[in-house]
């Protein structure tokens, strides 16, 4: 690292100076301007000389006032209870809080044998990659030991984070990094220990130098990636000359706002979702400087030196991480700067209709990321989860498979006018999107407008529009589609406006039986203990809208149709919805995540066609559930021949033949 050869510099906090000032009504004399100019001349002179002098009285060096000049402000989530999963527990500390614990051991080795402990300072200096410092506790199964243990150590200490200056061979300009270490990492990938750091970039060719300007770039480390940014890009919150960074919670990636943020490093590292928009907690963190030259063992800063791993030894992303010095920004950072991003994937789910992408992204990262660490220490658990979870698909999809041949059927040859009936939901998740996009990419649209992504105004509106499009969903889109299916299957013609209207009138119908029916289940799911018969009672009534639209009876009756259409095949029933329920939601999801992840297509752009194909696809549920009451139900369906006085056709519960008039028609 950069920095005056042979320095030795204590670590110390970095003071800010004070300015004071003395206000006077005196006049002050008409003076020359030659002499005027003299003054003034010989007042820098003296400025320039007497600040250099108090810096030397204060023992704070060029580098420590850079340091302290651009030290960062970082902002975590508060964690309102011990042990709350929703907060941020660990703060960035001082690397002391691993010395003088006797829970703490240094180990050695593949098997990682034990060498001392407590572990020092001392200890650490210039040990290679085959060392590990182990902490108290197991961190594929932490629990909440590591946070109780951090808080203990921890005490009342000031946060601390570590400035180091360096420069690249080859390359123009220094930089100054800042580095910050946690206890633990409770993300997906579970390991003791964590260095994140920032780094901000100088056009100068020194110290001095720089403290006469302003960084002119600076980067985020997120997940052994990061992100970029200008010093002047208005992404870049500043207090005064100090960067504003949000650290995710659990995992502490640094960025540049609040928010929900699709994270994944290199090597599969920190894939997930990133969390900074939690209730906020400043810390302005003490500074210790980082010297360029480690004396020896006795060095206060012999720990740079360690080789081995701050953390216990695992395998792949939950092994203890190694320390800056280990890490490429240390040894090339500017180098490191030209291949981060230049900005990170926000992503937002208010104003879009069907499940919101991102959130279906982060459960199943988040789930199979807790099967994947349980897998060692509980191998046969895991398994048999996972064979079960396997077995149960493959039982819904056996189940339902008759259900979906019919239903795509008559979904394709009927596209035009389902695909018309969803439409009617994409329009205003769509106009949402655009305004999202202009206010994102648009600094005078979002000045005219006086609205910003993160504004409760542009906040109210989504939430209207979401609340908009599912009452559509509920109580046009459903009724029209379970019309048109009915007219389909009675041979009538059908279309879109025809199902509309028919649909319309018989909305009266459907809400009393919706809301009948949910306030039950919703009743026994609140209570707990009833909350079997609550999922008993879903499926039973799933045919409930189908019962109120097509026999044109509500309430209890309309429920009481739909048990009698389940009665001896609750489980066929329940595997037919919950597939029928996937597909209709599914699509949506998938397009948007791989649009998203490979693509790098901008979130609303992908939200607007998850909003798309989910519109096409809730048709085609629809259109399911109700052949399905139909075949239960032993309605007929598509008389396709006849022969003399006799028609011949398939039902819905299997072929038939009746015998007709010469005046009767056979509907095709």
């Amino acid at each position: 690292m950069h920095g005056d050869r042979g320095m030795r510099v204590s670590p110390q906090p970095v003071g800010v100076a004070a300015r004071t000032g003395v206000s006077s009504t005196h006049r002050l004399p008409a003076w020359p301007p030659l002499r005027l100019a003299a003054a003034l001349a010989l007042c820098l002179v003296a400025l320039l000389a007497g600040g250099g002098a108090a810096r030397a009285r204060q023992g704070v060096t060029l580098e420590q006032e850079l340091a302290g000049r651009f030290a960062p402000i970082i902002i975590l989530q508060r964690q309102n209870a011990p042990c709350d999963p929703d907060g941020e527990p660990y703060l960035p500390a001082p690397v002391d809080v691993v010395f003088d614990d006797d829970a703490v051991v240094l180990r050695q080795g593949p098997h990682q044998e034990p060498v001392t402990s407590p572990v020092e300072n001392t200890d650490l200096f210039a040990l290679h990659d085959d060392f590990a410092t182990d902490f108290p506790g197991k961190p594929r199964t932490p629990g909440c030991d590591y946070e109780t243990h951090f808080k203990a150590v921890m005490g009342n200490r000031q946060p601390v984070i570590y400035a180091a200056i360096g420069t690249e061979d080859g390359q123009p300009g220094i930089v100054l990094q800042y580095w910050f270490f946690y206890y633990f990492n409770d993300f997906n990938n579970l390991h003791e220990g964590d260095w994140e750091m920032i780094q901000l970039r100088f056009d100068a060719d020194s110290v001095e130098e720089a403290l006469g300007q302003e960084p002119v770039e600076v980067a985020y480390a997120q997940h052994s990636g990061g992100e970029t940014a200008d010093w002047d890009a208005p992404k870049l919150e500043r207090d005064g000359t100090h960067p504003v960074v949000y650290a995710s919670s659990g995992s502490h990636a640094s960025y540049f706002g609040p928010g929900l943020w699709l994270g994944w490093g290199e090597n599969g590292s920190g894939l997930g979702c990133d969390v900074t928009s939690g209730d906020p907690v400043r810390i302005d963190p003490e500074v210790r400087l980082i010297p360029e030259t480690i004396t020896g063992a006795d060095d206060p800063f012999a720990w740079v030196t360690f080789g081995g791993h701050w953390g216990e030894r695992e395998t792949w992303v939950y092994d203890g991480p190694t320390g800056p010095a280990l890490k490429r920004q240390w040894t090339a950072p500017v180098s490191w700067m030209d291949n981060l991003r230049a900005d990170s994937i926000r992503v937002s789910g208010a104003g879009i209709i069907g499940p919101v992408p991102s959130d279906i992204f982060c459960a199943a990262v988040e789930n199979g990321s807790t099967l994947f660490t349980l897998f060692t220490p509980y191998p046969l658990l895991v398994i048999g989860i996972i064979a079960a979870g396997l077995g149960i698909v493959l039982w819904a999809l056996w189940q339902s498979w008759p259900t979906l041949r019919e239903t795509w059927r008559v979904y394709w040859s009927h596209v035009r006018v389902f695909a018309g009936i969803g439409g009617i939901m994409v329009a205003a998740p769509l106009a949402v999107s655009i305004l999202q996009y202009l206010l994102a990419t648009n600094p005078d649209f979002a000045e005219f407008t006086r609205l910003s992504e993160d504004s409760p105004e542009l906040q109210g509106i989504l939430g209207a529009v979401s609340l908009l499009t599912r009452g559509l969903l509920l109580v046009i889109v459903t009724p029209a589609v379970v019309q048109a299916v009915g007219d389909i299957v009675a041979g009538r013609p059908t279309g879109i406006r025809r199902s509309l209207r028919d649909g319309f009138a018989r909305i009266p119908d459907l809400i009393w039986t919706l809301v009948r029916g949910g306030l039950v289940v919703l009743a026994l799911t609140i209570s707990i203990i009833g909350l079997p018969w609550a999922v008993n009672r879903s499926v039973r009534w799933m045919f409930g809208p189908q019962a109120a639209v097509l026999g044109g009876i509500r309430g209890k009756t309309a429920l009481d149709d739909s048990t009698g259409a389940v009665r001896g095949r609750w489980w066929q029933a329940a595997a037919n919805g919950a597939v029928l329920a996937f597909i209709g939601a599914a699509p949506g999801v998938i397009v948007a995540l791989l649009l998203l992840i490979l693509a790098r297509f901008p979130v609303d752009a992908a939200n607007s066609v998850a909003s798309l194909v989910y519109a096409l696809a809730q048709p085609f549920a629809i259109v399911g559930l109700t052949l399905l009451y139909l075949r239960w139900r032993g309605q007929r369906f598509a008389m396709a021949t006849r022969h003399g006085g006799t028609v011949w056709g398939k039902s819905l519960a299997g072929r038939w033949k009746t015998h007709v008039g010469p005046k009767d028609a056979a509907p095709a």
